[in-house]
């Protein structure tokens, strides 16, 4: 049994029950999530066990807290059962994003400690340039905030389109050469 209570449209409480009617975990590893809003945007997501107490979920957090400008979520950070910054499955205690014209043009990941860290996906931050909409360049950064390569084998991205559609793709290593990605070419 799923129960959801709303305030303004809003879901503000979840909790999953077991056939016994008692709650229980969820297949994300939570009993009941709690949802605070701030002008619609989520901005603190606390989880529980079947206990009542704080738990983590599958992604080794036990609170989300969010902040947003103009509708764009800024900055995320992670929380554990001790209500200190933890590290997520992805290695990362909190993300800052940064956007021009709708667009997140950069994205960074920080430890517990405040300094930026690795992604599992082998970056600290990675930036991105837009033309008519359109992606035209991503680039991956190391804590250093040097070019480096993501684990797909590549420091940027270089992409041009035609009417919306994409033509071509380059990928390049941290000085600027072509380089192969993981799937074995360096242009597409």
């Amino acid at each position: 049994k799923l129960s959801i209570m709303y305030k303004n449209g809003n879901p503000i409480e979840t909790t999953y029950y077991g056939v016994n009617g008692k709650p229980c975990l969820s297949k994300d590893g939570y009993a009941k999530m709690t949802v605070k809003y701030k002008n619609g945007f989520p901005i603190k997501v606390a989880l529980y066990g079947a206990d009542g107490k704080p738990c983590l979920d599958n992604d080794g957090v036990s609170k989300y807290i969010s902040k947003y400008e103009d509708g764009n979520q800024i900055e995320t950070a992670y929380y554990g059962v001790d209500g200190k910054p933890c590290l997520n499955n992805n290695g990362i205690a909190k993300l800052t994003a940064k956007y021009e014209d709708g667009h997140q043009v950069e994205t960074a990941f920080y430890g517990v400690d405040g300094k930026l860290c690795l992604h599992k996906e082998g970056y600290a931050k990675w930036t991105a340039k837009y033309e008519d909409g359109n992606r035209i360049e991503t680039a991956y950064f190391g804590v250093d905030g040097k070019p480096c390569l993501c684990k797909d084998g590549f420091a940027k991205l270089i992409s041009k389109y035609e009417d919306g559609n994409p033509i071509f793709q380059a990928y390049y290593d941290v000085d600027g050469k072509l380089c192969l990605c993981k799937d074995g070419f360096a242009k597409l």
